[in-house]
């Protein structure tokens, strides 16, 4: 066995890696219906005192595992779907961001 550790990461980190799904595993198959569940779990993890607040704190999604193949590149061998889906909202969120700013400065 090599070195398995275990570490928390803030989605922020994430971003900073490029991660391919390896040939064995599944396409992405999760339906709205689960898209929704886990934005609702989020959602009402968030305390509505926070949300309102400069107070941080965070959600921990269920664990990602992945395999390092290069320096910030990684196989993920479980998790995948948590993981695209959070990447797809935040892509989502990011093109809102940016078309909204873009709206103004016109």
């Amino acid at each position: 066995m090599g070195n398995n550790s275990i570490s928390i990461k803030p989605i922020a980190d994430l971003l900073k890696f490029n991660f391919y799904i390896p040939s064995y595993q599944r396409g992405y198959r999760w339906t709205e219906q689960q898209v929704t569940d886990l934005l609702n779990d989020i959602n009402e993890f968030t305390p509505k005192e926070i949300k309102n607040s400069d107070e941080k704190t965070w959600y921990c999604l269920q664990p990602i595992v992945v395999k390092q193949k290069e320096a910030n590149e990684w196989d993920v061998i479980d998790g995948q779907q948590r993981l695209t889906t959070v990447l797809l909202v935040l892509h989502y969120l990011n093109q809102g961001y940016v078309e909204t700013r873009q709206k103004k400065t016109i």
